[in-house]
């Protein structure tokens, strides 16, 4: 069942999801030192912590609003696609809040961009949420 108050459920929490990365991409800029525990790569694919972290968000997604895996989908791209932009472009108004100083990453142009869009990221939204329509079956 489709309610009209999910949409904006749906809305608070993908903003508060945003709100804490933007929050925490603050905190890697204003501690260049920090050695982000998420981008720990794993030996799958190009999985590394921050996958990890969006099949969680989107586990709980699927667990939460079942109903709705094309709206997740379309945030999860929307997302990726901002990702890629905002690491290719860097726009200025947004410095500080991502690409800037870090000794823990350094890409390929040595811009120290932790913003970039992964296709793997795309496969752990996915999985995720469907994982979260099955526990809510389950439970």
């Amino acid at each position: 069942m489709i309610k009209n108050n999910d949409y904006v459920n749906i809305l608070f929490i993908t903003i508060c999801v945003i709100s804490c990365i933007f929050i925490y991409g603050k905190y890697r800029c204003d501690n260049p030192d920090f050695k982000d525990p998420l981008q720990i790569k794993i030996p799958i694919w190009d999985l590394d912590g921050w996958s990890i972290l969006h099949f969680f968000t989107f586990l709980y997604f699927g667990y939460l609003f079942p109903n709705y895996l094309f709206l997740a989908m379309i945030i999860g791209i929307l997302w990726e696609l901002f990702e890629f932009f905002y690491g290719y472009f860097k726009p200025t108004f947004l410095r500080g809040w991502g690409h800037c100083i870090s000794t823990d990453i350094i890409d390929k142009d040595n811009n120290n961009i932790w913003w970039y869009g992964k296709i793997s990221d795309l496969a752990c939204n996915f999985t995720g949420f469907i994982c979260g329509m099955y526990f809510r079956k389950l439970f």
